[in-house]
């Protein structure tokens, strides 16, 4: 009995060793992982599926043979203790391919308040700091209590060199490391965070190539604040802020000692200070007050003009921005209201030829008043409006536009022990306004329609559906028109064993003073006549025609594909 338990104890151990391998070995992100409960999970699990597929394809063009293609694709997971290691191949008589898409890989193990990053991860610290930003390294974060602590080093991006056959536009990328940490007090309803970002360029990591002149090494410190607080029970105040220094090329002339203040030289033994340094800042406030029937909120955003951290990819900036997002139920909250409306500017250093204001209006309505019928309905208007800058601005050059956009959709859905049928009505007006009277001929308006019914027999589960569609597109230019129909039909058989669908849709189109129609017809059979085999049949026929039969978009197109996937 010992011998055996001394093994199953070897055993176990093996597994965690061969774990510990595979992260080493195989490259890949990978989901943090609660080592808490690590004895609860499976040692060594695999799954997955292959799929055969022969696929056949007539474009029906002139010139164009018929093609008969066919593949063998697989996807696996190999799962070590919780730990996902997903594989993919195909192989077809057109090209092989070989996937193992975690070429990235990373774990963070979690045990109680303490959270472990190893490998390539991204941690999101701040908005305006450090946010998602992929690294390759270790951290840790810590939260016993109301102590709120984290801590990433690693290298942000992986030196390359470029090819002095390629393009100007082909550049090398330095070697980048940095760290960020975060420290603050609190718990979920209430905390304070402060967090710091360093990050360099590694100049030496720069070979001598053609386009390496166009690359020059940078630096980044960051500090950002994140603030949460539940000011009373109903009202939340969220503030966040950040000033980032930005150093472009640490090879730049520096500042002249004699003209360099106090805090300039502080700060230059903890990033390069030069001519080629900026600075940025970005904040962000909302206040939010919250009851069971209705909610207010209002939202301040400042960022200045190309704003970026080695924290982040990219970030929308050089605006300033205030919204008003109020919502409220009445009704037992049968009618539901949403909106917002906001106002918002670019331009905040006064640099551009022109400043874009834009004014944001949106409305959400939804009523059900009773179990069979209900509506949903929305209003969007954006409109841009510019106004002059630093020089005069030209009117024939000037931006001023309205978007709106109107959609209402009622329906109908009624649930009997015999059938479920439903009637579905979706409207969708959009509006492109040029109110700049040199340019008003692209003012287009698009309008859709749609009405759709089905029918499922609850005993047979034979379904049914029918539909109408209607679209329009107009400006100064041309009109776009399509209309069309169609049905379909669904039965499964053999307790759902055997499924089988078809489908016809018909359309009239009008493009360019051209007219048409498409036709479109698909069948499908899908047999499973046990959980880990499938067998699908698809067929697709398209028939085009246009009253200019000479043209080379009147075509006839047959698809058919069958594929057969197991499944362990």
């Amino acid at each position: 009995m010992n011998n055996t338990l001394r093994m199953k104890q070897a055993a176990d151990k093996i597994c965690i060793m061969l774990g510990f391998m595979m992260i080493v070995l195989f490259p890949g992100k990978m989901a943090g992982q609660d080592i808490q409960n690590l004895k609860n999970k499976k040692p060594v699990t695999f799954h997955g599926s292959i799929a055969n597929t022969f696929l056949f394809l007539n474009s029906g063009k002139p010139g164009e043979n018929p093609q008969l293609i066919w593949a063998v694709s697989a996807n696996a997971t190999l799962s070590v203790y919780g730990i996902d290691l997903p594989f993919s191949f195909t192989f077809s008589d057109k090209k092989a391919n070989y996937s193992q898409p975690f070429n990235q890989f990373g774990l963070s193990p979690r045990y109680k308040w303490i959270t472990v990053h190893l490998g390539y991860r991204n941690v999101n610290f701040s908005n305006f700091v450090m946010a998602g930003y992929t690294f390759l390294g270790a951290g840790v974060e810590l939260n016993p209590g109301i102590f709120r602590f984290g801590f990433i080093w690693g290298r942000f991006v992986k030196s390359s060199t470029s090819n002095t056959d390629q393009s100007l536009f082909a550049l090398p990328e330095l070697s980048r490391k940095g760290f960020a940490v975060k420290i603050g007090l609190g718990n979920q309803k209430n905390f304070v965070d402060l967090v710091f970002l360093k990050a360099k360029d590694d100049s030496s990591s720069l070979k001598k190539t053609t386009n390496d002149s166009l690359v020059t090494p940078a630096a980044n410190i960051s500090l950002g604040t994140k603030m949460h607080f539940t000011i009373i029970k109903p009202l939340i105040l969220d503030v966040e802020g950040a000033v980032s220094l930005y150093t472009n090329d640490i090879r730049s002339p520096g500042f002249a000692d004699s003209n360099s203040s106090a805090w300039v030289k502080r700060l230059n033994n903890i990033i390069p200070i030069n001519l080629s340094t900026e600075y940025y800042t970005a904040f962000k406030a909302s206040l939010v007050f919250t009851k069971p029937s209705y909610s207010l909120g209002l939202v301040y955003t400042r960022i200045d003009p190309s704003y970026r951290t080695m924290g982040i990819y990219y970030i929308n900036n050089d605006l300033e921005n205030i919204s008003f997002n109020p919502s409220f139920y009445l009704f037992k909250r049968k009618f539901r209201f949403s909106g917002s409306a906001g106002y918002q500017h670019d331009n905040l250093r006064h640099t551009k030829r022109a400043t874009s204001v834009r004014t944001i209006w949106n409305l959400n309505i939804a009523y059900d008043p009773v179990q069979w019928f209900g509506i949903d309905a929305s209003y969007a208007n954006f409109s841009t409006n510019q106004k002059p800058g630093n020089i005069p601005l030209v009117d024939s050059l000037k931006t001023y536009n309205v978007n709106r956009n109107l959609s209402i959709n009622p329906r109908l859905l009624f649930v009997n022990p015999k059938l479920i049928h439903s009637v579905i009505l979706s409207f969708n007006q959009s509006d492109y306004i040029d109110r700049n009277s040199y340019t008003d001929a692209a003012t287009t308006r698009a309008t859709t329609i749609f009405l759709n019914y089905s029918v499922t027999f609850i005993n047979s589960q034979l379904g049914l559906n029918a539909g109408l569609s209607y679209i329009n597109c107009v400006n100064s230019y041309a009109e776009t028109r399509m209309t069309g129909g169609s049905v379909g039909v669904s039965k499964p058989f053999f307790k759902n064993k055997l499924f089988c669908s078809l489908g016809e849709s018909v359309q009239n189109s009008y493009i360019a003073s051209q007219s048409g129609w498409v036709f479109n017809t698909n069948a499908s059979v899908r047999y499973r006549p046990h959980p880990k085999h499938s067998l699908v049949l698809q067929i697709y026929l398209v028939n085009n025609t246009i009253s200019d039969q000479t043209a080379a978009n009147v075509f006839n197109q047959s698809k058919g594909d069958l594929s057969y996937v197991f499944t362990f």
